[in-house]
């Protein structure tokens, strides 16, 4: 079965898609946006599954599983990045088979170079008899606007968070679901990340501790050893500043949310900081987390970068009081 498959069926872009087929309208070249990594590619294999069986989607039958097994006659899939790549999927579109419709997927279309994506314009403007492709975007910028005016895109929303504990609960046995869907943003992908790394809660409250009590250089000094980033691989230096990075930019967002009256249902850690910490501040924090994230990803010094970060953070927060 497709993971979070319930989940996913109960999203706009799911429903909308099978209204559309059910109408006849459907488009011939859909594109599913979101940042949400997980539930973009299992709602693009769940779309591919949804056009191809025959019985509602049911999830059993043989189509349904040659689909989850990407071995399904009319599932056309890009094996390799590679221009040799693209040019066998493209082949393979034009191919007759036997079926009322093929269906085109590929995953994980901001992957591909931009000159192999320039040779998928004709196919896309051309398409085999009944194709209809089903293209997977993270990263929307990766994508050339010429390929995107010829799709329909479709966003995922953020999932509600009832609906994300209730999934996470039938599908992943161990870990604080509750705690994890309150960092998430909505992002399913995030859930699961939070709830694979053991460190997460420790990095939140650490964070959460040095913006309360962060008034002054000598507090900011002490706050610099509360952010153990040392280890002897370079590259785990490198993961551990990155993990202080997302979480510091979560709490930043959760804080002007409820400044801003977007979320209310914050907890009493978030309203602390939104005594401290106005607006203005909180934007020019999501700066300086911008630049930290762009020297670290260079592999400039961990330590001096994450020592930056917080006397940045200092300064912002006198100068837009």
């Amino acid at each position: 079965m497709i993971q979070f498959e319930q989940l996913l069926k109960n999203t706009k872009v799911y429903k909308t898609i099978i209204s559309d087929k059910n109408n006849g309208i459907l488009s011939h070249c859909l594109m599913i946006v979101s940042e949400d990594e997980i539930a973009c590619k299992n709602l693009c294999k769940l779309i591919a599954r949804a056009l191809l069986c025959k019985n509602n989607n049911c999830g059993y039958c043989k189509d349904c599983t040659e689909v989850e097994n990407y071995v399904h006659p009319c599932l056309i899939t890009l094996e390799s990045l590679t221009a040799d790549g693209i040019r066998e999927f493209i082949s393979k579109c034009y191919l007759e088979v036997e079926g009322d419709v093929k269906v085109a997927l590929i995953e994980n279309f901001h992957d591909i170079d931009k000159k192999e994506q320039n040779k998928l314009l004709k196919l896309l403007e051309e398409p085999g008899k009944d194709t209809i492709f089903v293209l997977g975007v993270t990263k929307s910028f990766a994508v050339l606007d010429t390929i995107k005016s010829r799709a329909t895109k479709m966003y995922i929303e953020a999932f509600d968070k009832s609906e994300l504990i209730q999934a996470l609960k039938e599908e992943v046995v161990n870990g604080s679901i509750e705690e994890a869907v309150s960092f998430s943003e909505g992002s399913l992908t995030n859930a699961i990340n939070i709830l694979s790394n053991d460190k997460f809660i420790e990095y939140y409250n650490t964070i959460i501790d040095i913006l309360i009590n962060m008034e002054n250089s000598r507090v900011m000094l002490d706050s610099f050893a509360k952010l153990n980033v040392k280890e002897k691989d370079r590259n785990q230096n490198k993961e551990n500043a990155m993990l202080y990075l997302n979480v510091l930019e979560i709490i930043v967002k959760q804080t002007l949310e409820y400044l801003t009256n977007q979320k209310k249902d914050m907890n009493e850690k978030i309203e602390k900081i939104s005594k401290k910490y106005n607006v203005a501040t909180l934007v020019n924090i999501e700066e300086c987390i911008i630049n930290s994230r762009k020297k670290i990803e260079l592999f400039c010094d961990v330590d001096g970068v994450m020592s930056a970060l917080l006397m940045s953070i200092l300064e912002v927060r006198y100068k837009c009081q």
